[in-house]
C-alpha cells in the first residue's frame, strides 16, 4: 500500500506544475472542447511527444476558467515513488487527495502513463460518476479498446504527434504566422531556414527545442524495449529490433510481409504481430493502398512511414538519403495531425497520398524534392492517372520549394512549396 505521506507529497508538487510555460499544440482546442463532456479523454501517442505538456496545457484552461487547483489532481505513475502501486491503492490515491485538496465541485483526474497501474480500467469504470477522467499512455490499444470494453462508448481517443513545422515556428518566431500570405523575402528565408532545421531534428520536443538529439536513440531503446517487448512478452527480442531497424531505414516505401520473412525465419503471423505491436505504440505507421474493397486493401502492400524521420536516422543502419522520401514522411504526418484518411494509389503508376473524405476520395497529392524533367513524367503521371480514377479535377505537387499551377489534360495541378503547405493548408 503506499503511503498517504508520499500521496501528500505529490500532489503539493502539482501547483508549480500547473504554471510551466507551454506550447499550444495543434490539438489543443480540440483537446479543451473534450473536457466538457462527460467521457474520458485519453490522450495517445509516442513516448516523449509532449502528452504530459498537453495535460498541464489543459490544467492551465481550466483554472483560466475558473475551477480550483484543489478540484484537480495530476499523477505521473512512471514516477518511481509509484512503482510499486497495486489496484487497490487507486482507491487510496482518490480518498488521499480528497483528504489533502478538500475539493469543492466537480474533480478533474489526470492520470499519465495509466497502463503501468494493473486493472486500471475498473477502477475508472467504478468511478465514471464522480470524476472526469483525462489519462494518458504510450499504447492506442491499452487505451481504446481496454479501456472501451471496460466502459463501452464512454471513452473519447486523442491522438498525440510529435511537433508539427507550425508549432515549431509558433516556439521559434510566432510573427511568421501572423504574416501569412504576404511574406516578404526575409521571412521566406526565416522560414526556409527553420524548414531545414525542422527536418533535420524531427518533432520531438526536448531534440528539436533544446537541440537534445543524443536523446533520440533513448527514447528508441524504451519504446522497442518497455512498450513493445515487454508489454507483449516478446521471446525474440533480436528479431524485434532487426525489423524496426528495417522498417525505419525504408520509410515511404511498400512492406512485403513475405521478404521480412525470408530475412527473419520466424513466421508470417509472428512478424504480423510484431507489425502491429510497432504500429500501436507508434513507433511506425502503415499506409493502405485504396480500394473500395477492404479485403483487397488488406492484400496489398503497405507504405511504412516512421513517427519521426530524426529518430529513425538516429538509429537506422541505412537511412535513405533521399531528401523526397523525408519530406513525404513530413507530409503523410501532417494529414494524420489533420485527421484525415490517407491512402495510396497505384495503378499503371503511383500517387503518393488519396485523402478520404466519408465514401469519397477528396484529394490527390504527389511528394517529391524537386520537380525536374525526370520527375515530372513520373509525378504528373500518377497524380492524373489518380484524378481521373476518382474524378477530381484539381490535384497538388508538394515540392522542396517550386511553386506553380499547371493546366494537365484540362485538370488543374497546383505545386506548392512544403513550407507553404505545412504552413497554410
Amino acid at each position: 500500500m503506499i503511503s498517504k505521506d508520499a500521496l501528500f507529497r505529490i500532489f503539493s508538487e502539482g501547483d508549480e506544475k500547473f504554471k510551466v510555460k507551454l506550447i499550444e499544440r495543434y490539438c489543443q482546442e480540440k483537446a479543451v472542447e473534450y473536457l466538457s463532456y462527460k467521457e474520458v479523454l485519453a490522450i495517445t501517442g509516442v513516448r516523449r511527444c509532449g502528452k504530459t505538456y498537453l495535460m498541464y496545457s489543459l490544467i492551465q484552461r481550466l483554472i483560466q476558467k475558473g475551477v480550483s487547483a484543489n478540484n484537480i489532481a495530476y499523477i505521473n505513475f512512471e514516477d518511481e515513488r509509484l512503482a510499486f502501486i497495486e489496484p487497490n491503492d487507486l482507491e487510496a490515491v482518490y480518498e488521499a487527495f480528497v483528504e489533502f485538496s478538500r475539493p469543492n465541485g466537480k474533480i478533474y483526474f489526470f492520470l499519465d502513463e495509466i497502463q503501468n497501474v494493473p486493472l486500471w480500467e475498473k477502477w475508472i469504470s467504478r468511478m465514471y460518476e464522480k470524476v472526469k477522467f483525462v489519462i494518458s499512455g504510450s499504447s492506442s490499444a491499452l487505451l481504446s479498446s481496454e479501456l472501451a470494453t471496460a466502459i463501452t462508448g464512454r471513452v473519447i481517443e486523442l491522438s498525440l504527434y510529435p511537433f508539427s513545422f507550425k508549432e515549431y515556428i509558433s516556439y521559434k518566431n510566432p510573427a511568421l504566422l501572423e504574416t501569412r500570405k504576404k511574406y516578404s523575402a526575409e521571412s521566406k528565408a526565416q522560414i526556409a531556414s527553420f524548414l531545414k532545421e525542422y527536418l533535420n531534428k524531427g518533432g520531438f520536443p526536448e531534440p528539436l527545442l533544446f537541440g537534445k538529439s543524443d536523446l533520440l536513440q533513448e527514447y528508441y531503446k524504451a519504446i522497442v524495449l518497455r512498450d513493445i517487448i515487454s508489454r507483449y512478452n516478446i521471446k525474440h527480442k533480436d528479431y524485434v529490433e532487426k525489423i524496426s531497424l528495417y522498417l525505419l531505414s525504408n520509410i515511404g516505401k511498400h512492406i512485403s510481409l513475405y521478404a521480412l520473412t525470408a530475412e527473419n525465419p520466424i513466421g508470417i503471423n509472428t512478424i504480423k504481430n510484431y507489425l502491429n505491436y510497432m504500429e500501436k505504440c507508434h513507433l511506425l505507421l502503415f499506409m493502405k493502398k485504396f480500394d473500395y474493397s477492404i479485403k483487397k486493401q488488406n492484400a496489398n502492400p503497405r507504405k511504412v512511414y516512421a513517427v519521426d524521420t530524426a529518430l529513425a536516422e538516429s538509429v537506422s543502419f541505412k537511412f535513405t538519403e533521399d531528401k523526397g522520401r523525408i519530406i513525404e514522411n513530413a507530409v503523410f504526418l501532417e494529414l494524420l495531425r489533420r485527421k484525415k484518411s490517407v491512402y495510396y494509389h497505384k495503378g499503371s503508376y503511383e500517387c503518393d497520398f488519396l485523402v478520404k473524405e466519408r465514401l469519397k476520395i477528396e484529394s490527390a497529392l504527389q511528394v517529391c524534392l524537386e520537380l525536374n524533367e525526370e520527375a515530372k513524367k513520373r509525378e504528373i503521371n500518377g497524380l492524373i492517372e489518380a484524378m481521373k480514377k476518382y474524378g477530381l479535377k484539381e490535384g497538388s505537387i508538394i515540392s522542396y520549394e517550386q511553386e506553380d499551377t499547371l493546366t494537365v489534360e484540362k485538370r488543374k495541378i497546383r505545386i506548392v512549396p512544403l513550407w507553404k503547405w505545412l504552413l497554410e493548408y
